[in-house]
């Protein structure tokens, strides 16, 4: 596909721009590689570009690592409510299970309480717990034992039912009220160890969740009351700065660079600015001939453009020069034509006054041509 002469030079300056890009990033890098190569040694070039240039890298990396501290803090905060999500589903799951063993162990010590096998002392201290459902319980059971009519002996089995399922809600609290009183040691009936065992084993493995929470929990508490901010809040602005920070050191880099190729001797060796240096010198040199060599088309390109609109306006005028000819030409036969006609008209003049005398003719006539000249002028 042949490109005009403008879509050309289009295609040109995108190539000239790449190709400016690209030196920018090898002057940033020449710049970079001479400033560490020679950080510890003499170096007597560019010598305010290069402190310039050390100090928007200290600036730049004094911000990185700050920002890598708060990112840690974040990353630390999201990791620790990751964990609380997935702690607290775990929890969930424990209490369950530690409600389920509560329940049996209290549903063992009802058992035992009801059948008179616990000390005095114990069973006014389970009475407090049980004795008021207890009466409540016997009062249906007799009722719907004794009643005759079956509406009333159905009502009856239904309150039964349902004082018997509150009883759950008060297993877990006399299991409850036996652990936080230390009276387990003081209640025996048959397995109570077995269900002691599997009660203080659901009631730890809920107690480590609890502690790991609260771990989290005042780790994230800990974090926040160190900046007295939002971390990620925190995190967004020092971001900001490092981006602003680098651009700074980048174009430090670059203009050390520069100005590194533009001042430092031909005879220059990799002993004193190193090898790297030296070809990224030679790089250069041959990204600025090829993007001269892209402006010089550019010129060219552009040169002929406007050679193309001056022809065409040579073309024009040319034509334009004709058409005036042709009108010219035309003018001249049209004044021809007059002059003829006129010509016919003086001699036909010139036959009418012969009638009249020669002198009176003469003067007519010559009046007739300083008319004709006045009317020329």
């Amino acid at each position: 596909m042949v490109h005009s002469s403008s879509e050309q030079i289009e295609l040109k300056e995108k190539d000239i721009k790449k190709a400016k890009d690209l030196l920018a990033k090898k002057y940033e890098s020449l710049g970079r590689t001479v400033a560490l190569f020679v950080k510890d040694k003499t170096f007597s070039y560019c010598l305010n570009e290069l402190s310039n240039y050390e100090i928007a890298k200290g600036n730049y990396e004094r911000l990185l690592r700050k920002a890598n501290n708060i990112k840690n803090k974040v990353d630390t905060v999201n990791d620790c409510k990751s964990e609380i999500f997935e702690l607290r589903k775990l929890l969930l799951e424990k209490k369950r299970e530690e409600e389920t063993q509560l329940s049996r162990f209290g549903a063992a010590i009802y058992e035992a309480y009801t059948n008179n096998n616990f000390d005095q002392d114990i069973i006014n201290e389970l009475d407090q717990i049980f004795h008021h459902i207890n009466i409540t319980i016997e009062k249906y059971k007799t009722k719907s034992e004794n009643t005759s009519v079956i509406l009333f002996s159905a009502i009856y089995e239904k309150k039964l039912k349902k004082k018997k399922k509150e009883l759950s809600n008060l297993f877990i609290k006399a299991s409850l009220y036996i652990l936080e009183n230390n009276l387990d040691s003081k209640i025996n009936f048959i397995n109570k160890d077995k269900y002691l065992i599997s009660l203080k084993k659901a009631i730890k493995s809920r107690e480590n969740l609890d502690s790991q929470i609260l771990n989290c929990e005042n780790r994230i508490e800990e974090i926040k009351k160190e900046d007295n901010e939002s971390p990620n809040r925190k995190l967004e602005e020092i971001k900001r700065e490092v981006e602003s920070a680098k651009e700074v050191k980048i174009n430090a880099a670059i203009l050390l660079g520069e100005e590194l190729y533009n001042n430092l001797p031909d005879d220059i060796n990799s002993e004193e600015i190193g090898i790297k240096a030296i070809s990224l010198i030679d790089n250069i040199t041959l990204q600025l001939a090829k993007i001269e060599s892209l402006e010089q088309d550019i010129v060219k390109l552009n040169n002929e453009i406007i050679i193309t609109e001056l022809s065409a306006q040579i073309a024009h005028e040319r034509t334009k020069i004709k058409t005036l000819e042709e009108e010219i030409l035309n003018c001249n036969k049209q004044i021809n034509k007059i002059e003829n006609i006129i010509n016919q008209k003086r001699d036909k003049i010139i036959e009418l006054k012969k009638e009249g005398t020669f002198e009176q003719s003469t003067l007519d006539l010559i009046a007739l041509d300083e008319s004709d000249g006045n009317t020329e002028r």
